[in-house]
């Protein structure tokens, strides 16, 4: 059963809680800015980031900021290209400030909330998104899930920071890395590569290695099965 509870954000600041800018060390949005201050009990839990239905004012009714800064993080045509109605990842709700006791990280974070006075900055940390948007309506406020969420939370990409492990889909050999930034790695041993998809776990890791060896192996068979017809054709 799962415990995890759920919170709903209009997008684009649902994913922009899961991109980063090459280079930065914190995803776009490190704050989300409310009304009213986190939950004593939710403060350090992790919590799963719903991206709401409601596509109102997206794209170009937006704020001209927040459109251009949509434009470099997604690229043109973001208002279709990102998923509604759906679970996208995870973070954890580190602390909640008053406005008057906090500053956005940089100009980006800055655009992606409401610094209005009187407002709280939820601050976001260990964010990390699915591997696939998982559909399921969303609810007002803190709310828990009826849907299976545990094959989502199996497939989640590392966060910024967070020591991960890769797969070289040439050699098969798993690489350990911890970066600060989202950023492609090459085989040390066989040189293929970049490769950009990462596991939180050694276990993931290697369950993904034993997937990819199974496929390469079948897709072997599979040509050396043709081959075998066609010479069969040619003798014939």
């Amino acid at each position: 059963m799962n415990e995890m509870r759920a919170i709903s954000l209009w997008q684009p600041w649902a994913s922009l809680c899961f991109t980063a800018f090459p280079g930065e060390e914190f995803p776009i949005k490190r704050h989300e800015t409310r009304g009213w201050p986190l939950p004593q009990s939710m403060v350090g839990q992790r919590v799963i980031i719903h991206a709401a239905k409601n596509r109102k004012g997206l794209g170009r009714g937006m704020d001209a900021a927040l459109h251009d800064l949509c434009m470099d993080a997604f690229g043109c045509g973001y208002n279709y290209s990102l998923p509604f109605g759906a679970a996208i990842g995870t973070a954890r709700l580190v602390l909640s400030l008053r406005m008057e006791e906090c500053q956005p990280t940089n100009d980006s974070d800055e655009i992606a909330g409401d610094w209005s006075d009187g407002r709280f900055a939820w601050r976001l940390s260990e964010a990390r998104a699915f591997k696939e948007p998982l559909a399921m309506i969303g609810r007002q406020g803190f709310w828990k899930p009826t849907e299976d969420i545990s094959a989502a939370l199996h497939t989640q990409r590392p966060a910024l920071g967070e020591q991960h492990y890769h797969v070289c889909e040439a050699c098969f050999r798993i690489r350990c890395h911890g970066t600060k930034h989202i950023e492609s790695h090459i085989c040390e041993t066989c040189g293929a590569g970049p490769f950009t998809d990462g596991w939180l776990s050694y276990r993931l890791a290697h369950e993904a290695m034993v997937e990819m060896k199974s496929q390469a192996a079948l897709a072997s068979a599979t040509v050396a099965v043709s081959q075998d017809d066609a010479r069969k054709g040619l003798d014939t």
